[in-house]
């Protein structure tokens, strides 16, 4: 186990790479069984976190159901009509996107290469590469003419003040929904890194955040609130800010995007 976990979470790079191995021995165990043989097939994730609970299992499906109406609106706003995997492999950002337009605008199917095409902000072929920053994607959500704010989960007070505005944005579904943007690793979910998807629900008995994430190797999940929140305090290499994420707001602006969509094409 001691070599499996130096082999495939140590080497990741930014705040992962930095933290201290006894930290990341303690909060992470192997489950060779979980899914068949030969163990830790790279495509279903090499390791599970205590943190994560799938959405698919009795727990997830307990969780969510004890949640109140208001804390899974953008969770029943998404799932499962508008709810799809990215496609490429970099393409977290603008597959999260695109969910939030389907579903901001129902009656526009648009598609994370759409999303791509549309937007003018960020050179596709940087996107195609190596993915895009929080900064990146505002840019490119204010590009297809919606409105979007983003939060870096910058050192606050205390990390229960990040978690009221970010459960603060999540309730103010359907009218805005959240994208996050998180460090999968340290969130429960490695050996990946950096991350985009949709924030669905929170359960609040428990403190967790139901996140929809659309990485094709791994599944919606339940995470722990303080994981997620240290997910988000992780340090972008790239932009050398923190994660966060971004508020969608449909507004009046949605007439416009439907608009700039049909013209688009």
């Amino acid at each position: 186990l001691t070599s499996l976990l130096k082999t495939t979470i140590l080497p990741v790079s930014g705040a992962v790479g930095r933290a201290p191995f006894a930290y990341l021995l303690s909060r992470y165990i192997a489950v060779p069984y979980l899914y068949g043989f030969p163990a830790f097939r790279f495509s279903k994730s090499m390791l599970i976190s205590r943190m994560v609970i799938l959405l698919a299992s009795p727990e997830g499906a307990r969780l969510l159901k004890e949640c109140t109406a208001i804390d899974r609106a953008a969770y029943d706003c998404i799932w499962p009509t508008h709810y799809a995997q990215q496609r490429g492999r970099t393409m977290c950002g603008p597959a999260s996107v695109a969910m939030a337009m389907r579903a901001l605008t129902p009656a526009v199917n648009t598609q994370e290469e759409d999303v791509l095409g549309l937007q003018n902000a960020v050179p596709r072929t940087k996107i195609l590469k190596c993915g895009a920053t929080l900064p990146e994607i505002e840019a490119l959500v204010r590009s297809v003419n919606l409105r979007g704010t983003r939060v870096h989960a910058d050192p606050a007070p205390s990390d229960r003040s990040l978690e009221s505005g970010l459960l603060r944005a999540l309730r103010r579904a359907p009218a805005a929904l959240v994208l996050v943007n998180y460090h999968m690793t340290i969130a429960g979910q490695p050996p990946f890194g950096g991350h985009f998807s949709p924030l669905g629900a929170f359960h609040a008995p428990t403190r967790r955040f139901l996140v929809l994430d659309c990485w094709p190797d791994t599944a919606p999940c339940w995470i722990d609130s303080d994981a997620l929140i240290t997910a988000m305090h992780a340090v972008d290499s790239e932009s050398g800010l923190s994660r966060g994420w971004l508020e969608i707001d449909a507004g009046s602006e949605m007439d416009n995007v439907s608009r700039f969509i049909s013209s688009s094409e």
